[in-house]
């Protein structure tokens, strides 16, 4: 949220400076209309001329005068500031107990918590709140429209998964205990871990449903009892491949 706020406060000192830049933009415009009528006047330009220029001149005044007529930029800059950093702070407020269990959910405060400084929404929430007020209502003119029309994430978190194993160990299990460590250091070899892959990919895990994957399940399948039919026949397919 700190980041958005940084972002947020870059686009209101933007509009402030469109703000201030329009009316010498304006005035810049109206004075070099002035002065080059009146070098042509000096120069002996026929009215028609004067009067293209004086045509041009006016409307390049009135497309930036129609450019910047939008309500951000015709409000003053205190009012655009108050509403945005009082809906800031009611939506900090009013989020500041939820629970956020997933990615989804904190992707949801982010992007409304984005809308509050959107041109869109500051000002929807000037009309709005004009219109409140003159309607006597003024507790809800208090309320944004993002902050009001927030709903709070359930707080019940997905359960995860929990596969439950009986771990043994048998004359399979030693044989392959062997095979990836043969020098009964406690390492794998990391070649003989990657030629039990292809075998292991070939088994379907009771628990899953699943391929069995090295090296993420191959503890499991050297240890657990509902898998002991597979691993008498990895050992199988290893004898017959000269590997053991």
């Amino acid at each position: 949220m700190n980041d958005i706020d940084q972002r947020c406060d870059g686009f209101l000192l933007w509009i402030d400076a469109k703000r201030r830049d329009r009316e010498p933009v304006l005035a810049e415009i109206s004075a070099i209309n002035t002065a080059v009528h009146a070098v042509m006047t000096v120069t002996g330009s026929n009215p028609g001329a004067l009067n293209i220029v004086t045509a041009a001149f006016g409307l390049a005044s009135a497309s930036y005068a129609n450019w910047n007529s939008r309500l951000l930029i015709a409000v003053n800059q205190s009012t655009i500031q108050q509403v945005v950093y009082d809906s800031q702070g009611e939506y900090r407020k009013k989020i500041q107990g939820w629970t956020v269990p997933d990615q989804p959910t904190a992707i949801y405060l982010l992007r409304n918590y984005l809308r509050l400084c959107m041109p869109t929404t500051i000002e929807a929430t000037i009309n709005i709140t004009t219109t409140l007020v003159h309607s006597d209502a003024p507790a809800a003119a208090q309320k944004g429209v993002v902050v009001s029309n927030m709903t709070a994430p359930s707080a019940t978190v997905p359960k995860a998964t929990r596969i439950s194993s009986t771990f043994v160990t048998d004359s399979a299990s030693v044989i392959l205990q062997k095979f990836i460590d043969p020098n009964g250091t406690g390492d794998r070899d990391p070649d003989r871990v990657n030629q039990l892959a292809p075998l292991l990919a070939q088994i379907t895990d009771p628990a899953t449903g699943q391929p069995l994957r090295t090296p993420r399940d191959l503890t499991r399948f050297l240890q657990s009892k509902e898998l002991a039919t597979q691993r008498q026949n990895v050992v199988g397919q290893l004898k017959a491949a000269g590997k053991l």
